[in-house]
């Protein structure tokens, strides 16, 4: 429960004490070392993913494992080598592929980290995040149109997220298209006040429709809210 609430450290502390009563159980070693991927603790992540997978050697999870954990200590070789393992044990993994994307995209290996998410995406297609994150290698790799139809899908399955709304309608304004980047900015807003790079965006597609006055009420609305300057 600590660790889907995002207690990384409360989490920590659990998973320790459960290996102190019954260290030969490999699943508390497992999730030991995600909980220390998001404590940047490299190190000890992947001394506990190599206790599971010695224990457990053909156990898919625990090579997902151990690749969260070396690519935590940059080791992107060995990563991607533990990843394949999995793949190996469990072809239809599709959270290691999502892994592989974002290991690729790390080293701006785009067309690498689209690919991987895309398969991902095969195999589970309900997921936002591969989607937000397959929108975000095609806009780096310059693919507007790809990415946008990305973004779009994600918003589908998760419309509540203010990521997605951001960088669609980022996404949108880049492509010119600056009455959906005004939509998108405006739902967002309208969910989120507090999200004020949402202004800076909005902004530059008002004033490129011509809507001068309602961008500089937007302009003045950053400003109240501790925007630095002035939009661009």
């Amino acid at each position: 429960m600590l660790r889907q609430q995002e207690q990384w450290g409360d989490a920590a502390d659990e998973l320790s004490e459960a290996i102190r009563f019954d260290p030969d159980f490999p699943y508390s070693h497992g999730l030991l070392a995600y909980v220390d991927c998001w404590l940047k603790d490299g190190a000890g992540a992947e001394s506990e993913a190599r206790i599971m997978v010695s224990a457990r050697p053909a156990d898919p999870v625990a090579y997902k494992y151990l690749g969260l954990a070396l690519d935590a200590r940059k080791d992107f070789t060995g990563a991607l080598s533990a990843y394949n393992h999995a793949l190996v044990l469990q072809p239809d993994y599709a959270d290691v592929y999502y892994d592989i994307g974002l290991l690729m995209g790390k080293q701006q290996q785009w067309n690498n980290a689209i690919e991987a998410y895309r398969k991902s995406i095969e195999i589970d297609p309900n997921r936002w995040k591969a989607f937000y994150s397959l929108g975000y290698a095609y806009s780096h790799s310059g693919h507007s149109a790809e990415a946008i139809e990305a973004y779009q899908k994600a918003k589908m399955l998760a419309p509540d997220e203010p990521t997605i709304r951001q960088n669609l309608g980022a996404e949108y304004c880049n492509h010119g298209q600056h009455e959906q980047a005004i939509a998108e900015f405006t739902e967002l807003l309208q969910m989120d006040p507090d999200w004020n790079m949402a202004r800076l965006c909005l902004y530059k597609s008002l004033i490129a429709v011509g809507r001068v006055q309602e961008a500089n009420q937007v302009q003045q609305e950053y400003r109240s809210r501790g925007g630095d300057g002035d939009a661009p």
